[in-house]
């Protein structure tokens, strides 16, 4: 789905990978990190947000003079924001009240109307969405958590990246949220190495990481996400999340988001499991849009 030759558009995808050589626990394993946050509007959300666009416009189902309509936590938001503008029409989104100040100014100055819900949980989001569809025909609903063209997004980029940058993938780690990442760029893995082991990360019980879901504790699983294809499903504490973010920043010099240190905290916990190869980290943003949660503080105070 390639975009104009002058559109920003062009800036989303081919994302750097790179080798961290400080933090694995093994000399014989190496950590891969793609960094997500070098996409157009800074994560890896823009890749399935131009997808699911770009197919709704040729499916017929967004016509000019409509809005574009999804729940999201906030970076998917940004997405379709940026990408609403690109390609000509506005953006409505279901949001909780509780995301960072950031993702609510950087939306807001994109134009962009957001209906806020009191809960944090994805069902009661998507519930809302639905709602406003029933009221108003005039919505594209593109529904994240059930759309093909997420995954397929990931499996014809992402993956495809990941393999060419580094073909002897022996495991993949992905956060788990609307199951795009982790069910596209792993099928596209599987089918490069079967015995490559693909790894799902989401947050224990009572810890909040923005972007990632605990699928059990929500009552709710994207039907996108099938529970049989991952080989582990990792949960990680919220501390340790932002543990880890100050690890690499300290030890790297890379600057890294909640959901990003959830999974490379459990990267590393893969790295420890296996006796040689080669690991992958799939980073979803930056840490830019989180200083205001605090996740530059020193570590009593997080």
């Amino acid at each position: 789905m390639a975009a104009s030759k002058k559109s920003f558009l062009n800036c989303i995808g081919h994302t750097p990978m790179l080798e961290v050589t400080k933090l694995s626990p093994n000399p014989a394993v190496r950590i891969f990190l793609k960094l997500e946050g070098f996409n157009a509007s800074g994560s890896v959300k823009d890749r399935p947000a131009l997808y699911m666009v770009r197919d709704a416009i040729a499916s017929g189902r967004l016509k000019t003079g409509m809005t574009i309509l999804d729940a999201t936590s906030g970076n998917y938001g940004i997405a379709l924001s940026m990408i609403g503008k690109c390609e000509g029409y506005p953006v409505t989104l279901v949001a909780s009240r509780n995301i960072t100040e950031e993702r609510k100014k950087l939306l807001h100055f994109y134009g962009t109307k957001i209906v806020y819900i009191d809960s944090t949980y994805t069902k009661d989001s998507i519930e809302c969405a639905r709602k406003l569809v029933e009221q108003d025909s005039f919505y594209c609903y593109l529904f994240q958590h059930g759309n093909p063209a997420n995954a397929r997004a990931h499996y014809e980029t992402t993956g495809v990246e990941v393999i060419e940058q580094v073909p002897e993938i022996d495991a993949l780690v992905c956060g788990l949220g609307s199951s795009g990442t982790l069910m596209g760029t792993g099928k596209r893995v599987r089918e490069h190495n079967e015995r490559a082991k693909i790894v799902s990360v989401e947050p224990r019980v009572g810890s909040r990481i923005p972007g990632l879901r605990n699928l059990e504790a929500e009552g709710y699983s994207p039907p996108l996400f099938d529970p049989s294809f991952p080989d582990h499903r990792l949960q990680v504490l919220e501390k340790d999340a932002r543990a880890m973010i100050r690890t690499i920043a300290h030890k790297e010099g890379v600057f890294i988001g909640i959901s990003a240190g959830a999974v490379l905290h459990a990267a590393v916990q893969v790295a420890s499991s296996i006796k040689s190869g080669n690991v992958v980290a799939v980073l979803a943003d930056a840490g830019w849009k989180y200083m205001s949660v605090g996740i530059c503080e020193d570590e009593d105070a997080s």
